[in-house]
């Protein structure tokens, strides 16, 4: 006789109790998207708390006018430091006579009132680092895009001429002064060992205490004319840090160290990388080229970071650096060359005045192309009066021997860059807006060398629009554009340097 089911045996699956195998996991994806729309919910309140704040402040502070221009734009961007937008539209006029200082102007000189209404409404922003030309109209446009540096400059002038075929390694330059093994000086000699350890005179020296326990990867030595600078890379590739010190013989004085304003602290967590220095006892660079790169610039007792010139596509994945210096001051410029297989480069740093770096410009994809196009190179100063440099090509087992020459910039003419509209909502009307982060370096004195600042919701109309200040338009209009007007200087070896605009925030009417 069959035995019926009975009532029991038929459990629905929602009545079955879930074995602990599959419990514990349920419960902490459960979890696990618990806590993320909690923090969602929290974040979307903070972005308003802060867009109502940053309103609030547009309307309370009373900031900066002026109608010329600011020397250097690279400050990170804060709404409290962006002025109020101005009553009737338009800047009350004020005497600047004497306000104006290579460039600087007072940022308490003078406090334009604000227009209320103007500042209601919904507030956007865009940025653009310029890695591509998606956001830039090439034809409103005519300064020069470095697409390694992701800056735009005057069109460089220069000329490349090959000298002769070698028939000896590096056609006689030397490499004599490419990763010292030793450095000696009146005072003695400085010299590494293949297994990192430093000997000053034969004795072997004790690092300084913040080394302790460190695990070195390289060590590079540079002689000024009275003392060493050692660069130490330590740790594993996941966390590299950079060390940089002056010896004279008797001590080691920190520059970049783990408790120095500057530091060199590679932000990707791959390393490989090497210190290089160049330069003379008044004025040299020490470059962390690893993943990414750190650079500084010491003169006397300023020092300056210039690691923005050493971004990702400039670094390639990390090169040996050859660093030759010429002029002073002012006059100043350094050109860096890899020495690294496969990774030919000449990048130059010129100089904006005797404390600050004017920019940066990659030669390589202008010289390393057609009969030039080379495996590895080799540098050389040959005419420091005429900005003249050797380098040694090596292509396919043959060297030879070119000459290259910086003529500077094309001043000749004024020259600009233009954005595309970058209003996406065109049934949005525009009535106001700001360039609150904006990345340029230039002169702005008596030779020459300004940079202009324009703001338009309408296609070519274009008002007037300092960077930090708040604008309103005379009308409103469903389009924007930003442009950037740099004037020629009577230094042919100026030009201005602009690298970004990480943003531009803007108002639609309500």
């Amino acid at each position: 006789m069959v035995k019926k089911k009975s009532a029991k045996s038929k459990i629905a699956w929602w009545n079955r109790r879930l074995p602990l195998k599959f419990f514990w996991p349920l419960f902490v994806v459960l979890a696990i998207f618990f806590a993320l729309s909690i923090f969602n919910i929290f974040s979307i309140y903070q972005v308003r708390r802060e867009m109502l704040q940053d309103i609030s402040d547009i309307k309370e502070v009373i900031g900066v006018a002026s109608a010329g221009a600011i020397s250097d734009y690279r400050v990170t961007r804060n709404l409290q430091l962006s002025p109020d937008l101005v009553m009737e539209e338009s800047l009350i006029a004020t005497d600047t006579e004497g306000l104006e200082l290579n460039g600087m102007v007072d940022p308490n000189a003078f406090t334009p009132p604000a227009s209320e209404e103007l500042l209601n409404g919904t507030m956007a922003s865009f940025g653009d680092s310029f890695s591509g030309m998606a956001y830039i109209d090439s034809s409103q446009t005519n300064m020069f895009w470095d697409e390694v540096m992701t800056a735009f400059t005057f069109p460089p002038l220069y000329e490349v001429k090959k000298q002769s075929d070698c028939s000896e390694p590096d056609c006689g330059l030397s490499r004599a002064n490419i990763d010292l093994q030793s450095v000696c000086l009146r005072a003695g000699c400085l010299r590494k060992t293949e297994d990192l350890r430093l000997f000053f005179n034969n004795k072997e020296l004790r690092l300084p205490p913040a080394l302790s326990g460190q695990t070195l990867s390289s060590i590079t030595l540079f002689g000024l004319e009275n003392s060493w600078l050692i660069g130490l890379v330590s740790g594993p590739a996941s966390s590299e840090r950079g060390w940089v010190y002056r010896f004279d013989g008797l001590a080691f004085s920190p520059l970049i160290t783990n408790e120095t304003e500057f530091q060199i602290k590679p932000r990707f967590e791959r390393g490989g990388g090497h210190i290089a220095f160049g330069g003379d006892d008044d004025d040299f660079l020490a470059l962390y080229s690893g993943y990414d790169g750190s650079a500084f610039r010491f003169r006397g007792n300023s020092r300056e970071d210039i690691s923005r010139f050493f971004g990702l596509r400039v670094t390639d994945g990390g090169f040996r650096a050859q660093i030759l210096k010429m002029g002073t001051g002012q006059n100043s410029t350094f050109y860096i060359c890899s020495v690294t297989e496969n990774k030919p480069k000449v990048i130059k740093i010129w100089a904006k005045d005797d404390l600050n770096s004017g920019g940066a410009l990659d030669f390589s994809p202008s010289f390393f192309r057609g009969e030039l196009s080379s495996d590895s190179i080799l540098c050389a100063i040959s005419d420091v009066s005429k900005r003249e440099l050797s380098i040694s090509s090596h292509r396919s087992g043959a060297y030879s021997l070119w000459r290259a020459k910086d003529n500077g910039f094309d001043n000749s003419i004024t020259r600009q860059v233009t954005s595309v509209n970058l209003n996406r909502k065109s049934e949005e009307k525009i009535r106001a807006a700001v360039l609150a982060d904006v990345g340029a370096e230039f002169i702005g004195n008596y030779s020459g060398g300004d940079i202009s600042f324009y703001l338009a919701n309408q296609r070519d109309v274009f008002e007037g629009a300092p960077a930090f200040l708040w604008h309103g338009f005379e009308s409103v209009g469903n389009e924007l554009y930003w442009r950037i007007v740099a004037h020629p200087s009577s230094n042919p070896y100026y030009s201005p340097w602009f690298d970004h605009i990480n943003r531009l925030d803007y108002l639609f009417v309500e």
